[in-house]
């Protein structure tokens, strides 16, 4: 088992999550470490029927698949506080950033190399963004990532790499109203002589924007 994806769930809400890895034979059963998450294999395989009841506490599920033969690592599934959205390409520019109306978790992936994904926010003057990414350390995704915050004109305002291990924050008070572009790209977690953005399928990051 590699990793879920959408890495997170919202309560009271039942959705499909896709696991990927060597899922051999399906249907595989899901053993969860907390009450309030159900997880069911459907025909399709590598796909799951999630079931969060209206009452599970937020925060960090551990999830374990297995069989007769054997069971896989632990991976994450998040319980999310916030609405929970999928990112939608094309988001590379910043004219097609993807749009929040509202406080909102984005999961997403740098699915290839080059990869940026952009989402922007409206925000008043004085109001203070917070940006989290949560890939590395939660997730376990295997990338180094970086957020930029910048403003309507695409000037970097802010730029963050490591605030949380090797996951970035980035906390901003606007100076000024106008609509907000947050950034994220990464590198790779084992470092090479590549020049340039990093991806790959197992990028999975989740970003909270408030």
């Amino acid at each position: 088992l590699d990793f879920f994806f959408p890495a997170a769930v919202t309560r009271g809400e039942t959705v499909t999550v896709t696991a990927s890895g060597k899922l051999e034979p399906w249907p595989l059963e899901a053993w969860v470490n907390r009450p309030g998450l159900e997880m069911k294999a459907t025909k399709d395989k590598g796909k799951f029927k999630v079931t969060v009841s209206a009452d599970a506490r937020g925060g960090l599920y551990l999830v374990r698949l297995h069989n007769a033969a054997g069971a896989s690592v632990l991976k994450s599934l998040v319980v999310g506080e916030l609405p929970q959205l999928l990112e939608k390409e094309p988001n590379n520019r910043q004219a097609e950033a993807q749009v929040l109306a509202e406080s909102a978790t984005v999961n997403g992936k740098l699915e290839k190399g080059g990869d940026i994904d952009q989402y922007s926010i409206t925000l008043k003057k004085g109001e203070r963004l917070v940006a989290v990414v949560q890939a590395n350390q939660v997730l376990g995704a295997p990338m180094d990532t970086i957020i930029q915050l910048t403003d309507p004109r695409g000037f970097i305002l802010e730029q963050n790499d490591d605030e949380r291990l090797l996951d970035p924050m980035i906390v901003y008070s606007a100076p000024a109203d106008g609509v907000y572009t947050v950034r994220v790209f990464a590198f790779p977690l084992t470092p090479n002589s590549t020049i340039g953005f990093a991806g790959a399928k197992n990028f999975v990051y989740r970003l909270t924007m408030t």
